[in-house]
């Protein structure tokens, strides 16, 4: 199993696409991991990797409403959709990871895509793109990894990198945003702010 592409390219689509993936009555520990293709080796690494998932889809969620607050949407509208939305807090918070999984309703599906045409759509990427993005950030690993810089600066590139290939991993989760996120970042001020 893997991530599905989304039908629209925001938070509120990535969303749906993913909670509908996910297999009703199957426990988390089962059906989370293979979601992200993440399966652990022992019962602890399958754990963490449920845990990882589970927060993917937490951030994924939060950004779904951050996105439905934007001034422009109807507020009866936001509301409705806010409202009928608060169930899904059963299947993405569960009590134990061992509890079978429950999918959305179909109201919340039908609410979430309602919100994914109503939240502005992203510029999507072609695989092709995400393609090219991966080699370039690959070669980018190889010349780093060959240069003859300062060990500092070499794991502070190398992690930068390392951060890249998680966003691309993760483009079917945080779409466009989630790529521009991994590549800002803040260098600290002389004065430590």
């Amino acid at each position: 199993m893997a991530l599905p592409d989304p039908a629209y390219q925001n938070s509120a689509g990535r969303l749906l696409a993913i909670l509908t993936a996910m297999p009703n009555g199957v426990s988390y520990l089962d059906a989370v991991p293979k979601l992200f293709g993440t399966v652990g080796k022992t019962t602890e690494e399958n754990q963490q990797a449920c845990l990882v998932g589970l927060l993917e889809i937490h951030k994924l969620y939060v950004e779904c409403r951050q996105d439905l607050l934007d001034p422009n949407i109807n507020e009866q509208l936001r509301k409705v959709i806010l409202a009928g939305l608060t169930g899904l807090h059963q299947t993405i918070y569960p009590i134990t990871l061992n509890n079978g999984l429950r999918a959305p309703t179909e109201a919340e599906k039908s609410l979430l895509e309602v919100a994914a045409t109503t939240i502005s759509q992203e510029v999507g990427l072609r695989e092709d793109d995400i393609a090219k993005i991966r080699k370039s950030v690959t070669d980018l690993r190889t010349l780093v990894e060959d240069a003859e810089i300062s060990p500092t600066i070499r794991k502070v590139l190398l992690d930068l990198i390392r951060m890249s290939e998680d966003a691309i991993s993760r483009f079917n989760i945080h779409g466009a945003r989630g790529l521009r996120k991994a590549w800002r970042f803040q260098v600290p001020s002389a004065t430590g702010e």
